[in-house]
């Protein structure tokens, strides 16, 4: 395992090398110009030229590159053009947020989806079990064509508009003065009232992130249920399976061997699917006002806040890789071929 981990740790190394090179670049290539967005329509010539020079921008390309790089070793990102603060400060508040919407939202999609699926894969082919997969292979059609920002609307429109049940999506404690929040360690708002012990605000900001879950729930599950009825069909189907059947294995044995050769795909997307919410969580919660890295982003590239862009790619870029590395360790434990090839047995 320590073997197989330094591996892993040093291939991050260029992985983030590339990463820096790639931001770098793709800034470059936006439209607009960093310096007329910090001065704005009423600038100097005078003020663009002295700012260009304090930016580097006057630097060749080469130069610019390597003077980026030294301030990203030292995370320091400028500051953003719209709210004059640093920008690792304001990203500091807003990423715990969209990375507790999003692991929410892939709790309930992978726990749903494995339930689902593994239901369907064992249920019998005809009966309810037929209506079960026609219904799961129907609701992964439509779900896959739904806009998420077009379900998030239709959820507020019905639980918000029309039943009351839930509060207005204007934000992760709607109704409340954002300097009367108390001030946790988390910036996650119902984490930290429930640390704080302010139940009221802690049930507000529980019904307040029902919505934006549902809609990531309802748009992204059935990538995890599909996938677990076709893996866990085909293991039930497989020739060792039906071989330890007619040998008298148990049946609890027998499903939780089902369940642990399916577990190596179920995995892979799950961490795949982790990491392609922090996008789709862009949309979800500009419905939701919900404060996070998903809204900062819409804000950031509307206003070209070139210094935003490049740090929200690169956290992007690290969160991504942090989650195959986690999919790799963990198909180390659960596959022991991949253990196998790591210690070269």
């Amino acid at each position: 395992m320590r073997r197989f981990l330094l591996r892993r740790l040093a291939f991050l190394i260029p992985q983030l090398f590339v990463v820096t090179i790639l931001a770098f670049i793709l800034i470059k290539l936006l439209p607009g110009d960093p310096v007329i967005a910090i001065l704005g329509p009423l600038h100097t010539l005078e003020g663009e030229i002295r700012l260009t020079e304090k930016l580097g921008l006057d630097q060749p390309l080469p130069t610019q590159y390597f003077r980026y790089l030294e301030r990203t070793v030292q995370a320091d990102f400028g500051s953003s053009t719209i709210t004059k603060q640093p920008v690792v400060d304001e990203l500091g508040r807003r990423v715990p947020a969209t990375l507790w919407l999003i692991s929410l939202g892939l709790i309930v999609c992978v726990g749903l989806g494995i339930g689902v699926g593994y239901i369907a894969a064992l249920a019998p082919p005809t009966g309810w079990g037929g209506y079960l997969n026609k219904s799961i292979i129907g609701y992964g059609f439509l779900a896959g064509a739904l806009p998420d920002f077009w379900v998030g609307l239709i959820l507020v429109f019905i639980f918000f508009t029309q039943l009351d049940i839930l509060p207005a999506p204007i934000g992760q404690l709607p109704g409340y003065n954002p300097v009367l929040l108390p001030d946790g360690p988390t910036n996650i708002d119902l984490l930290d009232t429930l640390i704080a012990g302010e139940f009221g605000m802690a049930g507000t900001a529980f019904r307040a992130t029902i919505m934006p879950v549902l809609t990531l729930t309802i748009v992204y599950a059935p990538v995890v249920l599909k996938i677990t009825a076709v893996t866990t069909t085909e293991v039930f189907n497989s020739q060792y399976v039906q071989g330890a059947r007619a040998v008298g294995v148990r049946q609890r044995t027998i499903l939780r061997y089902i369940m642990r050769n399916a577990l190596l795909p179920i995995v892979t997307t799950s961490g795949v699917l982790y990491a392609f919410l922090l996008g789709g969580a862009v949309l979800v919660e500009t419905v939701f006002s919900w404060g996070g890295f998903g809204q900062y982003t819409v804000a950031a590239v509307n206003a070209l806040d070139f210094n935003v862009i490049q740090g929200m790619m690169l956290v992007a870029a690290v969160f991504t890789i942090l989650v195959y590395l986690v999919i790799d360790i963990l198909h180390f434990f659960i596959d022991p071929r991949v253990r196998a090839a790591a210690t070269g047995s």
